[in-house]
């Protein structure tokens, strides 16, 4: 048995080509998507009846046992923090979906050779329509637990801190930190000058792109931002990063008992690719099964 995790940037015209072109070379039996059914719509699938493979499944339920902190709180004080949790979570959502919205507007005009337009997880939907034309592959698992969830989840771990707010600070600042060198760096090759207040939409666009490919290409300075993250905003990764690696990583396992499969590939974000590697080499007897699990290079 053969594992291919393909590590993507979710705003990348180059992640889309690759993907189409690795489950073309490969022809898995399985592909597993960082997607749960409530962000399907989001790149243009209503639902998951509309995906053409005889089995579409969801990520294991209770695949992961969190802990549930603070059950020696007063029980009305519980139930106002989930209340708040809860509202948080959903406007949460909301501000990321239109994050991603803008940016892919602001990239609309962007296409590649194939006519792909810029949008946030078009990878995702690249691999669903590979894997509708792959001959061997019967199964699209959707492996990732709903994005409200992790949201919540990110915010419980916040508020336990006790620093809410200083948690949201310190991710803004790595983040904008390495996007703000990477936009140096790309419009010094785009031959643009550093204020960009005079740029067009089009120029705008490219220096979009041009970053998330940089960031896809540039392994170091993700290993740097990923690194940052996990030593200043633990809750952050803690959430977003390795429990749903955890949650993805079963959703590969499940499907390697099921007969006949013989490979399988699993469409992730880059951040996403050594913790599931890491939790899948833990829990399966690759020296007894013969199987290898690899990241895919191209």
């Amino acid at each position: 048995q053969v594992i291919t995790l393909i590590g993507t940037a979710h705003l990348s015209l180059k992640s889309q080509d690759q993907v189409r072109r690795m489950i073309r070379k490969i022809g898995p039996n399985v592909v597993m998507l960082e997607l749960d059914p409530t962000r399907l719509p989001r790149i243009g699938i209503p639902s998951m009846k509309d995906i053409a493979v005889d089995r579409v499944v969801v990520a294991p339920e209770n695949s992961l046992v969190m802990e549930n902190e603070g059950n020696n709180v007063a029980f009305y004080i519980r139930w106002l923090q989930q209340a708040v949790l809860g509202i948080f979570s959903v406007f949460a959502r909301k501000w990321l979906t239109s994050m991603y919205d803008e940016i892919s507007d602001k990239q609309k005009m962007a296409k590649n050779g194939t006519g792909d337009a810029v949008i946030a997880g078009g990878e995702m939907l690249a691999a669903i329509r590979a894997a509708e034309e792959c001959p061997a592959c019967d199964t699209v698992v959707l492996g990732d637990r709903s994005s409200v969830t992790t949201i919540r989840r990110a915010a419980e771990l916040s508020w336990n801190s006790g620093d809410p707010l200083g948690v949201l600070t310190r991710l803004g600042d790595e983040n904008e930190k390495v996007i703000a060198e990477l936009r140096r760096r790309v419009r010094s090759d785009l031959a643009l000058d550093d204020d960009d207040k005079n740029d067009t939409t089009e120029q705008e666009a490219q220096v979009q792109i041009a970053v998330m490919e940089a960031l896809k290409d540039d392994s170091q300075v993700r290993e740097r931002l990923f690194r940052n993250l996990e030593q200043k905003v633990p809750e952050f990764t803690q959430a977003f990063v390795k429990e749903r690696d955890y949650i993805m990583s079963e959703s590969i396992r499940r499907e390697l008992g099921r007969p006949g499969v013989e490979k399988i590939v699993a469409v992730v974000g880059l951040a996403h690719v050594p913790g599931i590697k890491d939790n899948l080499e833990s829990n399966i007897d690759l020296s007894s099964s013969s199987g290898t699990i690899a990241a895919a290079q191209e």
